[in-house]
């Protein structure tokens, strides 16, 4: 292989490097948030926040549309 052929190759594995790490982030973000909106960890782990059910809906809608993340 040539030399601008191999920069080429090691600027993408940089590059996919940085996006795995990213990702990564992204997902334990995801994780986080969903503990905030629902509470996790909390007594019983019930709606003690005393969100209203129109909150809640939408916290489910986020939740769901997180879920397909991979």
């Amino acid at each position: 292989m040539d030399y601008e052929t191999t920069k080429i190759i090691a600027d993408q594995a940089i590059k996919i490097i940085k996006l795995e790490r990213k990702k990564k982030e992204l997902k334990e973000a995801i994780s986080n948030i969903h503990g905030i909106l629902f509470s996790i960890g909390g007594p019983l782990n019930d709606n003690f926040k005393q969100y209203s059910k129109e909150q809640l809906r939408t916290f489910i809608r986020i939740y769901q549309e997180t879920q397909g993340v991979d």
